[in-house]
């Protein structure tokens, strides 16, 4: 389908709701983009690293809160749709979170191993683990070194089917009992684990449950729920103080080298976190050269969330500092960067490629004339709603983005206003 048809049928699709000028703009956009289907950029940002989740262990619908790396503040959170209890344990591995769903715990299939893009709000069970955890918490990571699924509780350390979730007991940890919980695991398959009530840091022992003890860790009456990794080989913990005030309650980095437990930052609402992984962050790259338009103002475009050929939403694609009141359109292709010159602003966008519907960037109300508008739009929705491309659909392709705004106060009719683009890679 050509981009003109593209652009009649947004026409029709919004026509409904535009006032006159509103509509004479948009037969100006309709001749811009047929223009840029006749029609190697620079990089000025790369976002990388890792990003920090956690699962509180509140009653009702759980949620996956992010947490400011540096902090480990809450910096957000998505509800987790369809479960009745809680979620318990946290990680991360192939593209995808894992943890133990309790939605059905006084009843067989009791609890059960579940899975999730972190573009998606839900998470799919993928069977039971065959037996009910008789305390509340457990915990599981994945050793990367054999790709193995494990889990700590009740005591016990099992090996999970990552297909169907069922648990096979490796062994009874010890030699000796100390309410076993958690467990993390890091780049080289080095586990540990610690213990309930005074905790005491172990490392433990992934092919016969031997735990062995490295050190107390001093910090009184209380559990930790959960352990995870970072890139950089730090061990964190989610901590749980017994005591009447819980002051000491909340996420802590554990030295293995001095074995120390330091504190970072207190719960969420005061609720201990049951679940605790990191992930890395897609990598979405900003390139090419933004034009100013006619206030003066630089539009800047940038991507927040998971890109994914799958997703039903879950992946912003956004540009700021654009004029009220105006419309746009995602530009959307796969066959690699461009710098083209084009109409005083600069195609960061190699053809061909496909463009969403008219998007308003709203800000100030008229007659005000200002940089308060945004465009915004969920890239995983629209590709999920139906496009041309394939390739949009296929894991690893690599996407380019920019967003094309038409100024509706310029004074020249086919003025358009072009951001900086945004390149990214789909991932499962």
């Amino acid at each position: 389908m050509s981009i003109a048809v593209h652009a009649n049928r947004a026409s029709d699709r919004f026509g409904g709701a535009m006032h006159a000028r509103a509509r004479r703009s948009l037969l100006a956009r309709t001749a811009l983009i047929a223009v840029l289907t006749m029609a190697g950029a620079r990089i000025s940002e790369a976002r990388s690293g890792e990003r920090l989740f956690a699962i509180p262990g509140a009653g009702g619908y759980p949620k996956l809160y992010e947490l400011d790396t540096k902090t480990c503040n809450a910096v957000g959170y998505e509800i987790v749709e369809g479960h009745a209890l809680l979620l318990a344990g946290l990680a991360w591995s192939g593209g995808r979170f894992w943890t133990i769903d309790h939605h059905a715990i006084s009843v067989p299939p009791y609890e059960q191993l579940a899975t999730g893009h972190p573009a998606d709000r839900g998470f799919e069970v993928l069977g039971p683990i065959g037996f009910q955890i008789e305390y509340s918490g457990c915990s599981i990571d994945f050793d990367p070194v054999s790709g193995l699924l494990y889990m700590v509780a009740d005591n016990n350390l099992y090996r999970l089917d990552s297909l169907d979730g069922q648990a096979t007991l490796v062994a009874p940890i010890g030699p000796n009992p100390d309410g076993y919980m958690t467990l993390g695991i890091n780049a080289s398959g080095e586990a540990y684990t610690t213990g309930t009530g005074a905790p005491r840091l172990y490392r433990l022992d992934l092919s016969n449950g031997h735990a062995t003890l490295l050190k107390h860790l001093g910090l009184g009456a209380g559990t930790f729920w959960d352990l995870a990794f970072s890139a950089n080989g730090t061990l964190w913990g989610s901590y749980h103080d017994f005591g009447s005030t819980g002051a000491k309650s909340g996420v802590y980095w554990i030295d293995l080298v001095g074995l120390t437990a330091q504190k970072k930052a207190d719960f969420a609402n005061g609720v201990p976190y049951i679940g605790l992984c990191f992930v890395p962050a897609p990598s979405i790259t900003t390139y090419c050269v933004a034009e100013r338009n006619e206030l003066g103002c630089l539009p800047a475009i940038h991507g927040t969330g998971w890109p994914s050929p799958t997703a039903a939403s879950g992946f912003a694609i956004q540009a700021d500092n654009v004029a009220n009141q105006s419309l746009g359109v995602l530009i959307v292709g796969t066959r690699g960067r461009s710098e083209r010159p084009f109409l005083g602003g600069t195609l960061c966008v190699r053809k061909p490629f496909l463009v969403s519907p008219l998007v308003p960037s709203w800000g100030s109300p008229p007659p005000a004339y200002d940089c308060s508008g945004t465009l915004w739009l969920d890239y995983n929705a629209f590709v999920a709603s139906g496009t041309s491309n394939p390739a949009l659909y296929q894991p690893g392709t690599t996407v380019q983005c920019q967003w094309l705004a038409l100024d509706r106060h310029s004074s020249s009719h086919d003025r358009v206003n072009l951001t900086d683009a945004v390149e990214f890679v789909l991932e499962l």
